[in-house]
């Protein structure tokens, strides 16, 4: 066991050593999430503490992928939106992973999915969805280690994958997989969809994953710290205590005196405030070039708002002084009929002074 642990040690500051030279550790953001249009069947992700010591930070997101049949995907689709496929060139993660899953297949690993617009933006006739996925290996068990997907063979899913590759004779595919260099030649004008970790459907797996690097960035995965909310108000006084018991002259003792509560003097009254941002709003949900927009769904605070059509309605009429975050999920239709999601965040406030 001595061994075991000394090994762990060792695999861990080679890695967080290795990386933080020529990386930055950023935590990540409340855009790194479940994608759920990718999730099938028996599978989940959560933030959790560990496992063991974590590359970066305490904590990972956890995988639990049921079966062969599953499917789960944890990324990013606002961040990375429009960025030049081109301009990626390191793409990597650190992974958990245990004596049983490498018992079912040693390769039995998550990948890096990168799902992309192969012919870029601009050119809405051409191909506009695939997903560029990472072929994974193996990895000890019980241990962290570091993948660097960017470095291993891809494969693009769809009709992208037929396509011919730059100075070959086959297509990019689960059959005749490719490097990076390789798709970027093929498609020097794709642009970035969304940033992804996915496991299935294959093999089940139990494990963690942290530390995605795409580029110089490395996100760290936390699990959200708990913040206490303010102490409630006092109490009221007890009552007051029960009369002593008479003496033996028949005259009674007196009982000890209760609790004495200070009664505040009222507060002196304050000039009513004056408010502005507290009104009616309209947003609206983005538009997209190329795209139609089919609908859209908002939130604040957790709760629904009324959307019509791309109209939005916020009302913060009786609202408190703060910052309020309206949370827009837009569906948009492209020219070849694919429907797809975009999520946006709007910031409002209210200020009184």
């Amino acid at each position: 066991m001595r061994k075991t642990l000394t090994a762990a040690a060792t695999a861990i500051a080679l890695l967080g050593s290795a990386q933080a030279a020529s990386a930055a550790v950023v935590p990540a953001n409340d855009h790194w999430g479940v994608v759920n249009r990718n999730v099938i069947g028996a599978a989940s992700a959560e933030l959790r503490t560990g496992p063991a010591t974590p590359p970066f930070g305490r904590g990972s997101v956890n995988f639990t992928v049921a079966n062969g049949q599953s499917k789960m995907a944890y990324g990013n689709e606002i961040d990375y939106v429009g960025t030049p496929l081109a301009s990626i060139n390191t793409l990597a993660f650190s992974v958990f992973t245990t004596g049983e899953n490498r018992t079912i297949a040693l390769n039995n690993l998550p990948s890096v999915g990168m799902e992309i617009d192969p012919s870029g933006p601009t050119n809405t006739a051409g191909l506009n969805f695939s997903t560029m996925t990472s072929l994974p290996t193996d990895a000890p068990a019980n241990v962290w280690s570091r993948i660097d997907a960017s470095a291993g063979q891809w494969f693009l899913t769809g009709a992208a994958g037929n396509v011919v590759r730059a100075g070959g004779t086959t297509g990019c595919n689960q059959a005749t997989p490719c490097t990076l260099t390789e798709i970027k030649a093929t498609f020097p004008d794709a642009t970035l969809i969304s940033a992804q970790i996915t496991k299935g459907r294959d093999f089940e797996w139990h494990g963690a994953v942290d530390g995605f690097q795409i580029n110089d960035q490395i996100i760290d995965f936390e699990v959200p710290q708990q913040v206490p909310g303010p102490q409630g108000p006092a109490g009221p006084a007890g009552p007051q205590g029960p009369a002593g018991p008479a003496g033996n002259n028949g005259v009674g003792v007196a009982g000890p005196q209760g609790p004495v509560t200070a009664v505040p003097a009222p507060a002196a009254p304050t000039a009513q405030a004056t408010c502005s941002g507290n009104i009616v709003r309209t947003l609206r949900a983005p538009s997209r070039k190329g795209e139609r927009f089919v609908s859209a769904r908002a939130t604040l605070n957790g709760r629904k708002l009324v959307v019509k059509g791309r109209a939005i309605t916020v009302d913060l009429r009786n609202r408190a002084e703060g910052n309020y975050n309206v949370r827009i999920t837009a569906r948009y239709r492209t020219s070849s009929g694919r429907v797809h999601t975009v999520k946006t965040v709007r910031g409002l406030s209210v200020a009184c002074s």
